[in-house]
């Protein structure tokens, strides 16, 4: 989540001269010309990053801002990365037994996308995740021309969807075996808990799947669902502005960000895991339900038990300008 990459006429002022011990007026950073002073706002982060690491005699202008092709490469390799990753980790716990409980299959998710903003970030700021790309729209339109948005949104769609045919192509036959030794019948009632791979069910199947939970279909309603996605991401979203506070001193690393996104994931997963499987990610749900369907989950995958594949697309939406709201209201503003 860096500022806008497209060029611009922004203009960053010299420093001011400072006295040296001596006596001498001397400046405090090497003086840049004119000509060289950063013209984007990618050129004035670069230079604040290279003068806090203490190395300011790098002119940022010597490192080309990324073209729109790259910046929109770089979002679909990185939510590629974290949804295969985070897909594969699911299918290996479901078919494989891998893993047991929630924790760890969140964890793979939290280190997964750690890792696909990690990829993305100097490029293209690591949206990922249409309902961030959304947010920015609105509230930081400074950091991120509004135009980019459906782009970065289509790159982040193609990104989860070829990140679930990876997993796919992987998981085929495993998924297969499972479904035959389980009496599991693809694209009927029941075919949630190898659904669930790819897309999102409310309560998550695994809760059904273990009757010493009593849960129920009706333990978690519509409502609740699209409520906890909400809230979810208004989180995100909220951890996110925080980290790119320009007070926040952990805005100066990309990895601090990507960790910041990373602990937000897993702490969530853990908690809303069971009950809506955590999207809070547009792409991350509509993608992979796509390859569901194509895989011959059907009605299962669109439209959904009580059709509600809608939950996990829209609900990121609200809840990512609402978290954004409450952080410049009650911290970056005040009220």
């Amino acid at each position: 989540m860096m500022p806008d990459m497209e060029e611009g006429n922004g203009k960053v002022s010299q420093a001011e001269d400072a006295e040296t011990p001596s006596g001498s007026a001397t400046s405090s950073r090497p003086s840049v010309d004119k000509d060289e002073q950063p013209k984007t706002p990618w050129q004035k982060y670069t230079a604040m990053v290279y003068q806090a690491r203490g190395n300011p005699s790098v002119s940022p202008d010597s490192i080309r801002p990324p073209s729109l092709a790259q910046q929109l490469f770089a979002e679909v390799l990185g939510t590629g990365i974290y949804m295969f990753f985070g897909l594969a980790a699911t299918a290996a716990a479901t078919t494989a037994g891998s893993s047991s409980g929630v924790i760890q299959v969140v964890f793979v998710w939290a280190i997964a996308i750690t890792m696909g903003v990690m990829v993305a970030i100097s490029v293209s700021g690591a949206h990922l995740n249409p309902a961030i790309t959304f947010t920015f729209m609105l509230l930081r339109p400074e950091l991120f021309a509004p135009w980019k948005a459906p782009l970065y949104m289509v790159a982040q769609i193609l990104g989860a969807t070829l990140g679930a045919v990876g997993t796919w192509i992987i998981f085929e036959n495993p998924i297969n075996n499972f479904e035959r030794t389980y009496g599991i019948v693809r694209g009927q009632p029941g075919s949630e808990l190898t659904a669930a791979i790819f897309c999102d069910f409310y309560p998550s199947p695994s809760s059904l799947a273990n009757p010493a939970l009593g849960w129920t279909p009706d333990t978690v309603s519509r409502g609740g669902a699209f409520g906890m996605e909400v809230f979810g991401t208004a989180y995100l979203v909220f951890i996110v502005f925080a980290v790119m506070d320009p007070r926040n001193q952990l805005r100066l690393g990309g990895a601090a960000i990507a960790y910041s996104i990373g602990l937000a994931v897993l702490i969530l997963g853990c908690i809303a895991g069971p009950i809506t499987g955590l999207s809070i990610n547009p792409a991350r749900d509509l993608g992979p339900r796509i390859v569901a369907y194509a895989a011959g989950w059907d009605e299962i995958a669109f439209p959904g038990p009580n059709n509600s594949w809608w939950v996990w697309t829209i609900a990121p939406f609200f809840g990512g300008p609402i978290g954004g709201l409450v952080y410049d209201m009650l911290l970056m503003r005040g009220i």
